[in-house]
């Protein structure tokens, strides 16, 4: 019996090579989407989680006469500072930081301190007893355009 074997026939080698191959196949796609494609997705969740938190405290960050209680701001300042090291921590622990970049999906390293930089001075600033309202209105904007957020404004275009 110099033969094929049972297991080395072509139609057991070929269905064998299908298995194998689909198996490597599925374990490419999942390492794919647990280390890039679920961080990403973090950095992306955090980035939301900033702009409801500056949209949503908005009127207690900028606004000179906030109607809100110190409870409010205490909370406001909470929420900001969460966000922002939320944010950051992601940014930092994102594999393959670089192909995202290229493809401009995230900013570069250093506007992603200058944007967590922005909204630690702002959840600072609201502390303040004195409060330089320039100062604080350029940082939300600066925050703002570095994480690409839409800014809420009066005028209708």
């Amino acid at each position: 019996m110099n033969g094929p074997t049972v297991l080395t026939s072509p139609p057991m080698l070929t269905a064998l090579l299908t298995v194998l191959s689909g198996t490597i196949v599925f374990i490419m796609g999942q390492v794919v989407v647990e280390f890039l494609i679920k961080p990403y997705l973090e950095v992306r969740k955090a980035v939301a989680d900033i702009c409801y938190v500056l949209h949503y405290w908005a009127p207690e960050i900028c606004n000179p006469q906030s109607a809100g209680t110190d409870a409010d701001e205490k909370e406001a300042v909470a929420r900001l500072r969460n966000v922002a090291a939320a944010y950051y921590s992601k940014t930092v622990q994102l594999p393959c930081y670089w192909i995202f970049r290229m493809f401009r999906r995230v900013p570069s390293r250093m506007n992603a301190l200058e944007a967590y930089r922005c909204l630690n001075y702002l959840s600072a600033a609201m502390r303040q007893s004195t409060k330089d309202y320039q100062c604080i209105h350029d940082r939300y904007e600066r925050a703002h355009r570095i994480l690409g957020i839409a800014m809420l404004t009066d005028r209708t275009s």
